[in-house]
């Protein structure tokens, strides 16, 4: 007998359908915003081609994991597919914050792998998943300032407002 909390596997099957499309658009209007930055800047950021590779790269998986996975549903035995959606999005998201390039904030795209875990997966997970980017967010924070000096609080604050904002979704 199904658990009264698991969702009918029609509705997990449109959820998952959607979210591996949502990934797609993602990586899409990443590329997208990366070519308009490019148009429009008067030069290169450094980091710039390997923002453009990190992006193209996220696509790519993005769209493999849509052909691969968009007709099987979302099931308990397959976690190895699930868990490396979810580390590319985490990687892709908080490494692209890392070399970011102009004044776009990429941190709230991290809502697309929490979400869809905290629909779909187990609560467990879910959890982990938001611990886990916090802990990635505070300790690309902390590393910055060691590297660079600058221990300004406000770039602690908006990653622990962000990271708390994410908290809820999952309970």
């Amino acid at each position: 007998m199904a658990s009264p909390h698991t969702l009918p596997l029609q509705s997990a099957r449109r959820l998952w359908q959607a979210f591996l499309s949502a990934r797609v658009l993602v990586a899409t209007l990443l590329i997208a915003l990366l070519a308009m930055q490019t148009w429009t800047s008067t030069g290169m950021p450094p980091s710039m081609p390997w923002s453009w590779a990190l992006s193209t790269g996220y696509l790519v998986v993005a769209l493999v994991g849509w052909v691969l996975l968009h007709h099987k549903p979302p099931a308990a035995h397959w976690r190895w597919p699930w868990l490396l959606l979810l580390v590319a999005d985490i990687v892709t998201i908080c490494l692209l914050q890392e070399m970011q390039t102009g004044r776009m904030y990429y941190t709230p795209l991290l809502a697309l792998p929490i979400l869809t875990v905290s629909v779909l997966g187990p609560m467990r997970m879910a959890l982990a998943t938001t611990a886990s980017i916090t802990l990635l967010l505070l300790g690309a924070n902390i590393l910055s300032a060691w590297q660079g000096g600058n221990f300004s609080s406000d770039g602690y604050m908006q990653t622990a407002l962000v990271c708390a904002g994410f908290l809820p979704w999952p309970i």
